[in-house]
């Protein structure tokens, strides 16, 4: 007779396995409900359903007592895991009829640089010695796939050694030209201060942080950027003047001057992105803040209203806004 437990772990599996086969970016198993799943930014309903016995076997497998721990303390989890060949990024959290998962695909391909299509004029910037890039945009808008080909391409084409923190990690860099580190939240270290902390005594050229979450990552990735190292992050913003904003709130008014300042010298680019769903694809669109003279004077001053209006005529230099971004790349021959 069959162990009733192991086919029942072995039935999520092969659902999740089965259906991450249908090119999907996440998964939502409901504890006595159907499972859904997002494809090209639209949930869809699967005819596959699960009860409260399967998720609860399965996560008894794949969660150590530890962390079960955490998850009652606090109601949810995250974890990063391998099913089959298939890497994926796990919250479980509570409701009232169970245990419900959220599943992220994550994916091993990196997109070429040059295939962001992004202005020329930044690839000096990405290329930098010292600084600080931010990558912004909503959840699911891709940033991570954005930093992901940025580094890559430093990989290829630069001899740094690139610390990359990450909560989990999302995409794997091999050695190329640079050296790459790569430390994961909650198996690697603590958290993502204490990482960035520890990581600027390990010789790195190049920082790039998963996600700036609160004043005090900030805080070291600000003093990292002015100290000679480059650092690469993301924001949970939709434009370049939100991402300021965002930043300056992030302190009282008695500081929010002298953070403006610090920013001021330390930032170089703000990319913010969305995805954009046309004739059954995705495609990113980005708004580029190059820093220049009259940025910085900007974010000084407190007057971050006025950025929209410094992109929308700055195309020259490589800024550019979503708009305008978007009917350049569709002008392309074979775009989509």
């Amino acid at each position: 007779m069959p162990n009733m437990a192991y086919s029942h772990l072995k039935k999520i599996d092969n659902i999740i396995i089965e259906i991450v086969k249908k090119n999907i970016t996440d998964l939502h198993i409901k504890s006595g409900g159907n499972i859904y799943y997002r494809k090209n930014k639209r949930i869809y309903k699967s005819d596959r359903k699960t009860d409260y016995r399967s998720i609860e076997r399965f996560i008894s497998r794949q969660f150590s007592l530890e962390e079960m721990k955490i998850y009652n303390k606090y109601g949810n989890l995250d974890k990063s895991l391998k099913i089959d060949k298939n890497r994926l990024r796990m919250n479980i959290y509570k409701e009232d009829n169970g245990i419900n998962m959220a599943i992220r695909v994550l994916r091993d391909e990196i997109i070429e640089y040059k295939n962001l299509r992004l202005p020329e004029q930044i690839e000096d910037l990405i290329y930098s010695n010292q600084g600080l890039i931010l990558i912004t945009g909503s959840t699911g808008s891709g940033k991570s796939t954005t930093v992901a080909s940025i580094i890559s391409e430093i990989n290829k084409n630069r001899n740094k050694h690139i610390i990359l923190i990450e909560d989990p990690i999302e995409y794997i860099h091999k050695d190329k030209k640079s050296m790459i580190t790569q430390i994961e939240i909650g198996k690697d270290c603590l958290d993502f201060s204490t990482a960035i902390r520890a990581c600027l005594r390990q010789d790195p050229d190049i920082i790039v942080i998963g996600e700036i979450r609160d004043r005090e990552s900030l805080e070291i990735a600000l003093r990292a950027a002015e100290t000679g190292h480059l650092v690469i992050s993301t924001l949970h913003t939709n434009s370049a003047s939100e991402t300021i904003e965002r930043i300056t709130e992030m302190y009282s008014l008695k500081h929010q001057s002298q953070i403006r300042y610090l920013l001021s010298r330390t930032l170089k680019l703000i990319i913010s992105q969305e995805l954009v769903f046309k004739e059954n694809r995705l495609y990113p669109i980005f708004e580029i803040m190059i820093v220049n003279n009259a940025i910085r004077n900007i974010i000084r001053m407190n007057k971050s209203f006025q950025i929209d209006n410094i992109i929308k005529t700055s195309r020259k230099i490589g800024m550019i806004d979503k708009e305008k971004f978007k009917s350049e790349i569709e002008k392309e021959e074979n775009f989509i």
